[in-house]
């Protein structure tokens, strides 16, 4: 008897210190580390267009079965120099999308920026907010003629539609938008496009507004076509190209609705057009697509 029990002993394996191990993992849900992802793919292309000079204007691809919110793919900043030349796709190419083509020349060579302002039709609103100085850019009003990276904060002279002092409404405006909850262009904005003239300059009751007009593109690029003859000095904000000289996704980069533009939704990277001119007047032409909310949390997604 005591020999069958000694040879059922040598039978039994003793366990050893890895199989604990995971008997104590099973026994509080255990789960291995998430393994670190590559570089974040971009988002796809608002529009494809071909640039002045036989360039491709950059396109991206959204990763496959959609992800969380990214910034831009390839970073965000200010292209600075002086105003060159302004075109604009021919209506016979520009297909399902329609841009604009600002260049400027800096140090580094002429930099290039595609306006995506969509179909001659419609589907996106501008705003133009013409009643700031210099010293309203911030740091990006120092900044010499070339390309510099900006960080997505509020004192690095990066651009937040909903955010930045220098583009947001009076009070009374945004108590108005708040209590009505008018995220997008509406009512509210046609009737500060008739006001504008005359209550912008009654500041004691924070009446300052700029609406946001919905608008084809062809008067949308007209709009800022009329800025640039004289200007003195042009800032381009949105991403870089990732080939050659050159920025594109100069719009409002957060509050997309679910869908491939979503993925590089992010505060305080905004793109958009600054025009100084003589007398140190600038000018800031703003560009959204109707489908994006001017309400959005700290990463840049739409809220309720």
């Amino acid at each position: 008897m005591k020999k069958a029990m000694a040879a059922s002993r040598s039978r039994t394996a003793i366990p050893t210190f890895s199989s604990l191990i995971a008997m104590l993992c099973t026994l509080v849900t255990c789960r291995r580390p998430v393994e670190e992802v590559g570089p974040r793919p971009c988002r796809a292309s608002r529009g494809r267009s071909i640039l002045r000079g036989g360039a491709p204007a950059p396109e991206c691809r959204p990763p496959a079965g959609g992800g969380g919110p990214m910034t831009l793919s390839h970073g965000y900043g200010v292209a600075v120099g002086s105003f060159v030349e302004f075109t604009r796709d021919p209506a016979e190419e520009y297909g399902h999308w329609y841009h604009g083509h600002l260049v400027i020349a800096t140090p580094s060579g002429h930099y290039r920026a595609a306006l995506d302002v969509d179909k001659p039709g419609g589907g996106i609103s501008y705003r133009i907010v013409d009643d700031l100085r210099s010293h309203d850019l911030g740091p990006v009003a120092g900044l010499a003629p070339g390309f510099h990276v900006l960080a997505a904060t509020p004192t690095s002279g990066a651009l937040d539609y909903v955010r930045s002092p220098v583009l947001r409404d009076g009070f009374v405006v945004r108590w108005v938008r708040i209590w009505f909850k008018l995220w997008y262009a509406s009512w509210l904005d046609r009737i500060l496009g008739r006001l504008h003239p005359v209550a912008r300059w009654i500041p004691r009751l924070r009446w300052r507004s700029f609406p946001w007009l919905p608008s084809s593109g062809d008067h949308t690029l007209n709009v800022l076509e009329a800025l640039l003859p004289t200007a003195t000095r042009i800032y381009i904000f949105g991403e870089p190209f990732t080939t050659g000289l050159g920025v594109h996704n100069v719009h409002q980069n957060q509050g997309d609705p679910p869908g491939p533009h979503q993925v590089e939704n992010g505060i305080w990277q905004d793109g958009a057009v600054a025009v100084r001119t003589a007398g140190d007047h600038v000018t800031i032409w703003q560009v959204k697509f109707n489908t994006q909310s001017l309400r959005t949390g700290d990463d840049g997604l739409p809220l309720p």
